[in-house]
């Protein structure tokens, strides 16, 4: 089952989200070990709304096995773009479709905001899989950063990626 997260979810996704980081630490911008603060978080899910949401993956004894968030942008200029962020799914549930189901929960619930004609997202290169899924799922290279991000001394390639929606006067 997928739905968003909310204030009731705040321990699942504080421990999925630090699981995330120490499991690949190539894949995501924030570091491993770093202290998740149950306080903040909880504030961050109590303000989520259609616009800027998280939304996990519950297998059949409601524990939480993937995410994915998503942000609108705030700027009036920027406004007609959305980015999704933090995909994850645990290594034992990879391969079953469950990442895929994430992104386009995502993108259909992007989709029923007025006004937002492209969603955006970015992966290191080391991110083949999911570089992969965002290409079958309609997504197109639009830029590469080299040395984007370094971790342990590993220079990462960051690959960004758009998926224009189709609206009327786009």
């Amino acid at each position: 089952m997928i739905r968003p997260l909310g204030p009731e979810d705040v321990d699942a996704f504080i421990q999925i989200r630090g699981d995330s980081l120490e499991l690949f630490p190539y894949a995501f911008g924030s570091a491993p070990g770093i202290e998740i603060s149950r306080k903040n978080t909880l504030v961050d899910l109590n303000q989520k709304n259609d616009e800027n949401f998280i939304l996990g993956y519950f297998d059949q004894q409601e524990d939480l096995i993937g995410i994915v968030g998503c942000f609108r942008e705030k700027g009036i200029k920027y406004r007609h773009k959305a980015n999704i962020w933090g995909m994850f799914v645990y290594p034992d549930y990879q391969g079953k479709k469950i990442g895929e189901q994430l992104i386009k929960e995502c993108i259909r619930r992007i989709s029923l905001i007025d006004d937002i004609h492209k969603i955006r997202v970015c992966a290191t290169h080391l991110s083949i899989a999911a570089i992969k899924l965002y290409q079958k799922l309609g997504f197109t290279t639009y830029g590469k950063e080299q040395n984007a991000m370094r971790w342990n001394d590993q220079a990462l390639e960051m690959v960004y990626m758009d998926l224009p929606l189709k609206r009327s006067g786009s």
